[in-house]
């Protein structure tokens, strides 16, 4: 029998889930009843515990934070600094077999004793029996976390069946409870922050940046919950939840990775029971918005030039960006670099052609959708949505192997067909809203023009200065010694559309 050291002092660790409170009181119950039974044993705790938080189960989603990877690498490196490990519970470290076997194995390399105070013993890890009997109870952890895992995955489920909500209150609402029984009610919307949430929301679809919308915010003392400002990001993920919809979507298969919740082919949404902060359209837009593949919302935020990324290079196509060259402000392309042309020359011509086509008033019929058919973009978002989620659950059935590769081959082509064709339908419909705060009639476009916020006119150039409307100016290489010899009207060529025919 391999010889153990004589047990005198020993390292606790502590874990609990995270208490809705954010309170670990359950941390200071173990705490206690191993400072009681130690001091029946006559050993000295360590006075620096690891602490670990968060769900250890296979089945969680969100990672675990704390200690547990600080104590298995102190093991490992002979820091451990005690003779034995002390646990209130065995399922307080571990619930899968990997986790137990891990641990064991360190400690029957280092001669570490293992307590577990609910038992009221010192096992021994290097006597096959103790080892056997831990393994054994590993098991039952693990069975139990499975268990309890179904049952509340059982229970979620039923609750999204009927719409009902479930988790942390959202940002935006607040709860209203029974006064006798204490049970939840209902949600509903909290004043000031819909009002906040609202706010976001219709300044997006008119153009505003998530970066112009969080730095008004701060400035106005308008915080987060937590009463720090908010960031782009977490406001971004905020906009796009179907929560404030309406809706209460349910995914089983969901994981957190990067910060990132994104819906799996499992996911399955119905009317909620909580009443909507905004309208459907109105979030539908938005999510659109903010989903554009294009969209950077970080390089975006800050926008100092409408015509950026807008006018083109013509012998690589890409968009020419800003830069300065001898004093001047120039168009460079940074892809090829073979075209180069002063910025002032430039934007006058670009200037004059944009209004000279927004200011017609045949424009309205041809140019842009009617706002009557709203409910028209409304529906083919919706049919959008669905025929992506058809792909995407096709593809997950394959790489999953439900489905042969071949099945897969046979069926991928028409739905991506029919995600192609949706989402042109959507951008054919989808005039955003700064467009339409420049072209009512009766109004002049140049000094409108020169009162909107750079990002408006960028998100107004980047709609009508393209081949289907008034066409996409592109640059050509100057047939003149020096960028400047030659005029900007004859460097820019236009790529147009043929027009539609009229009735």
């Amino acid at each position: 029998m391999v010889e153990m050291p004589e047990l005198r002092t020993e390292r606790e660790f502590l874990r609990v889930s995270i208490d809705t409170s954010g309170e670990e009181v359950s941390i200071e119950e173990q705490r206690a009843a191993n400072i009681r039974d130690a001091a029946s044993r006559r050993t000295e705790l360590h006075p620096d515990p690891y602490r670990d938080t968060g769900s250890i189960s296979h089945h969680a989603r969100k990672p675990r934070a704390g200690d547990w990877e600080r104590m298995i690498a102190d093991i490992r490196a002979d820091r451990f600094g005690a003779d034995g490990l002390r646990l209130w519970e065995s399922s307080r470290a571990y619930r899968t077999m990997a986790d137990t076997v891990l641990l064991l194995d360190l400690l029957r390399e280092r001669r570490i004793w293992l307590t577990i105070t609910t038992h009221d013993r010192v096992y021994n890890p290097c006597n096959w029996r103790d080892r056997k009997s831990l393994l054994e109870d590993a098991i039952d952890n693990e069975s139990e976390s499975a268990k309890t895992s179904d049952r509340t995955l059982r229970s979620v489920a039923a609750r999204a069946e009927k719409g009902r909500p479930h988790g942390r209150l959202p940002f935006g609402y607040r709860a209203v409870y029974d006064s006798d029984t204490g049970k939840l009610i209902r949600r509903e919307p909290r004043d000031d922050e819909a009002d906040l949430l609202r706010e976001a929301y219709r300044r997006i679809a008119q153009g505003h940046t998530l970066y112009m919308i969080v730095n008004d915010w701060e400035k106005r003392g308008a915080f987060t919950r937590s009463g720090v400002p908010w960031k782009t990001t977490n406001l971004g993920k905020a906009l796009v939840r179907t929560t404030y919809a309406g809706i209460r979507q349910h995914d089983p298969g969901w994981m957190e990775v990067n910060g990132q919740r994104n819906p799996t082919a499992r996911a399955r949404r119905t009317e909620a029971t909580w009443e909507p902060i905004v309208d459907r359209d109105l979030w539908l837009r938005v999510r659109a918005i903010l989903n554009r593949p294009e969209r950077r919302h970080n390089a975006g935020s800050r926008i100092a030039h409408e015509f950026t990324g807008v006018i083109g290079c013509v012998p690589c196509t890409s968009g020419l960006r800003v830069n300065k060259s001898h004093g001047n402000l120039v168009y460079r392309c940074h892809d090829c670099r073979g075209v180069q042309i002063r910025k002032e020359d430039t934007d006058e011509v670009v200037t004059a052609v944009l209004f000279g086509y927004m200011s017609q008033p045949a424009v309205y019929n041809r140019t842009f959708h009617s706002r009557d058919s709203a409910a028209a973009l409304s529906a083919a978002q919706l049919a959008l949505a669905e025929a992506e989620r058809e792909l995407e659950e096709l593809r997950t059935l394959g790489e999953t192997r439900q489905l042969t590769a071949v099945t897969v081959a046979r069926m991928e082509p028409p739905l991506v067909a029919e995600v192609q064709r949706l989402g042109a339908v959507v951008d054919g419909l989808d005039t955003p809203d700064e467009i339409w705060s420049m072209l009512p009639p009766g109004r002049d476009i140049e000094a409108r023009w020169g009162e909107a916020a750079v990002s408006t006119r960028h998100t107004v150039a980047k709609r009508v200065l393209t081949p289907r409307y008034a066409g996409r100016p592109m640059v050509g290489l100057s047939t003149k010694k020096g960028f400047t010899s030659q005029p900007a009207i004859d460097r820019i060529v236009w790529h147009q559309e043929p027009a539609p025919e009229t009735a």
